[in-house]
């Protein structure tokens, strides 16, 4: 069988029609959806691009799959004792195509694909610049740039890569960045199938977008009018109580310096980005379908984490918000049901060892992730949680989440967090300061406590066995916002 592995980056789960939102107009996310079955309450196992990227490619919690001398806010490479899923598939004989973003360090260390292009939204070159990168790495999508004349272009509007501020692209959408990817895959699919039509062929796509900067290519920057974009959720108020790692991001981002019709004009462009990518998630699909591969081809369509838009005064990840952390799952296989929805809650882990359980591989022993296949079947109980995690050090946070609560920790002071995510979808009502849920406060505590013991997570567990608390000034993680702003090329 063939596999369709597609990662957007910074996707939230509520941009999807199939997820209930009514502005965003995604036919075929929508169309995917009903061929699969979706994962409405998927999460991310580190709302962060690299570690995040590990874990979609290992199934391994974050604090197993990376180094963890390097497992800090966007760092570190797979250790070598994890197997990536192209390699795993590359010992069964598939042919192997990696296009778009992979964003695993190394750059363009290739972990096991027969093609293997990237786009890395100009962070090779800009490393280059600062001797942290060989000369001879090559950025494909840069060099297609400079070979169509179009070199220097993508960032000739002056909006940086972390920049919560938007505007059109000054490319064609011909030669935009998802474009190339999607028609580089195409290219690819359509040479291995002539060449090697019995073969059975593996494609990891990569969509660079939804990321900032949010400059959707014409005309799906005009595609939704700011002023009947809905204002976010919360404001930066709420942060007073709850997680300290976000409260920096306000300043960085500067989201109380944008007046609300400038965060509505961001949020606008972001869904013009997600249409944008959902016609070129069509053009997979009707290739599939047009040369009758529809029957032995599976399709995984996720994110690597969302983006909280301006809810609770932020723009990005780094945080258990739902915008950052909660991420659509889309998983379409042949012979398995369709048109389903599967409430429980589900980690990116999950991922790679439901692809070894269709095509029978076994998994390596290293792997945490559990096959979400039974779960289709209603046969058996997942999971009573998932976890996710994030930074490192005194800064480190933990989330954990069950049917009903999520609860989050936090080094620094030991702050804790707790939602009743049956009543408040976006984190509204912190109730760890309420003492009519003293009860289930301890008791997630005890669980996060019990996850970290039971997987040797030191970095978050006294000498005692009890999760650590740090004390530090959070007014010293502020940073410039001019810093963060303008011209920016990671």
């Amino acid at each position: 069988m063939n596999v369709i592995y597609i990662i957007a980056d910074q996707m939230r789960w509520d941009v999807l029609g199939c997820n209930g939102n009514k502005i965003v107009k995604t036919p075929n996310l929508d169309r995917l959806a009903t061929a699969s079955i979706n994962f409405s309450c998927a999460y991310s196992g580190n709302p962060v691009c690299v570690p995040a990227r590990g874990i979609l490619a290992t199934g391994c919690y974050s604090h197993k799959c990376m180094d963890p001398s390097a497992h800090n806010f966007n760092g570190g490479e797979i250790l070598s004792r994890n197997i990536h899923i192209a390699k795993l598939l590359h010992e069964k004989k598939y042919c192997n195509y990696g296009i778009g973003k992979a964003h695993c360090l190394p750059y363009k260390k290739n972990p096991g694909f027969d093609v293997y292009e990237i786009a890395e939204e100009g962070r090779i070159p800009w490393q280059q610049s600062l001797g942290m990168l060989a000369d001879d790495v090559k950025e494909d999508y840069l060099e297609y740039l400079e070979k169509a004349g179009f070199g220097r272009m993508q960032r000739a509007h002056g909006i940086g890569n972390n920049d919560p501020r938007a505007g059109q692209s000054p490319l064609p959408i011909e030669h935009y960045v998802d474009t190339w990817a999607t028609s580089r895959s195409l290219e690819l699919l359509k040479q291995h199938i002539s060449a090697n039509p019995k073969k059975p062929f593996y494609l990891q796509l990569g969509f660079v977008k939804p990321h900032a900067p949010y400059d959707p290519p014409a005309p799906f920057d005009r595609m939704y009018n700011p002023t009947k974009i809905p204002l976010p959720y919360g404001s930066s108020v709420d942060l007073d109580d709850r997680n300290p790692n976000a409260r920096p991001f306000i300043q960085n981002y500067m989201i109380n310096r944008l007046s609300d019709m400038a965060i509505q004009y961001s949020r606008s462009h972001y869904f013009g980005l997600i249409t944008y990518l959902d016609s070129q998630l069509g053009r997979i699909l009707d290739f599939i379908e047009n040369n009758n591969l529809s029957n032995n081809t599976m399709i995984i369509f996720t994110s690597d984490h969302g983006d909280n838009l301006g809810d609770h005064g932020i723009f990005f990840k780094n945080n258990f918000f739902e915008g950052s952390v909660h991420i659509p799952l889309l998983l379409s296989v042949p012979g398995l049901k369709k048109k389903i929805n599967i409430e429980t809650p589900i980690g990116q882990e999950d991922i790679v060892p439901s692809i070894c359980d269709v095509l029978d591989i076994d998994l390596p022993n290293t792997v945490d992730g559990k096959s979400l296949l039974p779960l289709v079947d209603g046969c058996q109980k997942h999971r009573p949680f998932v976890i996710s995690q994030y930074g490192s050090g005194d800064k480190m946070i933990l989330m954990i989440r069950d049917k009903k609560f999520k609860y989050c920790y936090a080094r620094y002071e030991a702050t804790e967090e707790l939602y009743d995510m049956s009543l408040d979808v976006y984190d509204s009502h912190n109730l760890a300061i309420d003492e009519n849920y003293k009860t289930q406060l301890i008791e997630m505590r005890n669980t996060a406590d019990k996850w970290c013991i039971e997987n040797s997570h030191e970095r978050l567990l006294d000498d005692t066995g009890n999760l650590l608390k740090a004390h530090f000034d959070i007014n010293e993680h502020l940073v410039n916002p001019k810093d963060v702003m303008g011209i920016r090329q990671w």
